[in-house]
């Protein structure tokens, strides 16, 4: 199968939970199980991002058997250790923490985007960030405030080799924050000026909070 979407869990360990954020736990677990289902019949290709430090690496949802639809990398603080191959222009991305190891899950997606000539080709990049899906240690993104939010996804490219590749200060690259059921735009950031006379499109990079 030819996929065309990514959905990336990140951090999502029963070490990362304790009596204090249970709420939390099954919150984004009630979230991430039917979206999980429904990629095992669709064209998303499913990837557990883990820490393999913390006490307890389990998965709080059991992971399918690894196949070419689902798959398994280290990723301590959101940075994969190896070269992840992205599937599609879109990502799902969820789990913890906001703010810090999604946030190197960020940088580690757009590295990887702007690696691959053929996603380069298409100039967009969407992630997509389900509000009940992704968690601090005791807040779900749906009840982070509009700055928090920004500001997590600003510290992510403010972070981000990527935004220095060649490729990318040759063309320029924005990102848009939007919150999906209103189509309100939370921030619009030029992140790399686009220089004179482009030969090819600027990057964007959407986040969509749905």
């Amino acid at each position: 199968m030819k996929f065309k979407k990514d959905f990336i869990i990140v951090h999502f360990q029963e070490g990362f939970f304790d009596t204090t954020n249970q709420r939390i736990r099954n919150t984004v677990k009630n979230t991430l199980e039917p979206l999980i289902a429904n990629a095992q019949t669709t064209d998303i290709h499913v990837s557990f991002w883990e820490d393999d430090k913390v006490k307890d690496t389990t998965s709080v949802i059991p992971i399918p058997p690894l196949s070419e639809r689902v798959s398994r990398f280290v990723a301590r603080k959101g940075l994969i250790e190896d070269e992840y191959p992205l599937k599609g222009k879109e990502i799902i991305l969820v789990g913890g923490w906001f703010g810090a190891c999604i946030n190197g899950a960020i940088e580690s997606v757009m590295t990887e985007f702007f690696r691959s000539p053929l996603l380069l080709e298409t100039s967009e990049l969407t992630i997509r960030m389900p509000e009940t899906g992704v968690y601090k240690e005791t807040e779900l993104l749906s009840e982070l405030d509009d700055a928090n939010i920004i500001s997590g996804i600003v510290s992510a490219f403010d972070n981000s080799a990527a935004v220095t590749e060649p490729i990318v200060t040759n063309r320029g690259l924005r990102f848009k924050i939007i919150r999906t059921k209103t189509q309100e735009t939370l921030t619009e950031q030029m992140v790399v000026p686009v220089p004179n006379n482009p030969k090819e499109r600027m990057f964007d990079v959407v986040f969509l909070i749905d």
